[in-house]
């Protein structure tokens, strides 16, 4: 038997992930890769070092989050919609940024331990600033949902 998710149910799904898959596309081509989240009011924040993925957001901010889970007898899937935005570091207040730094660190505790993900973000100075790895500066970001839906799957 399969139904719709409610709001609800698709936010606390959301709420209880941290690892999801973010697709877009380059001129017409789709682009999918795996991505660590932390989820909050209808907001997915992220990170990453620049490269392909970031070039190809900031030409085409439009993308795609799915998250799915398999359970005992189905599984759980939701799909959300929004435009891409790159964090500037400059224009953040020390506050916010922090909270953001801490959301990260905070929901994706475990995910990190797993799969060896770090924050790439150092204080300096009473402000959070991006750390270069390898020559490449690390960017944080958010997806700000503009539609979302979500289905179960329970056999009978």
């Amino acid at each position: 038997m399969m139904h719709d998710l409610s709001s609800a149910e698709i936010d606390r799904f959301l709420g209880e992930h941290s690892l999801g898959h973010m697709a877009c596309c380059d001129a017409g081509k789709p682009y999918v890769f795996p991505l660590a989240f932390a989820y909050q009011h209808d907001i997915f924040y992220g990170q990453t070092i620049e490269g392909r993925k970031t070039e190809i957001l900031r030409r085409y901010p439009s993308v795609c989050f799915q998250v799915e889970k398999e359970t005992d007898n189905g599984w759980i899937s939701v799909m959300c919609h929004g435009t891409y935005e790159e964090l500037d570091f400059s224009q953040l207040t020390s506050e916010l940024s922090q909270s953001i730094i801490r959301l990260l660190s905070r929901q994706l505790g475990a995910t990190q331990a797993r799969f060896g993900i770090q924050i790439p973000f150092v204080a300096a100075s009473g402000r959070i600033e991006p750390v270069t790895v390898n020559g490449k500066k690390a960017t944080l970001f958010r997806v700000v949902i503009t539609e979302k839906s979500g289905k179960e799957y329970k056999k009978e």
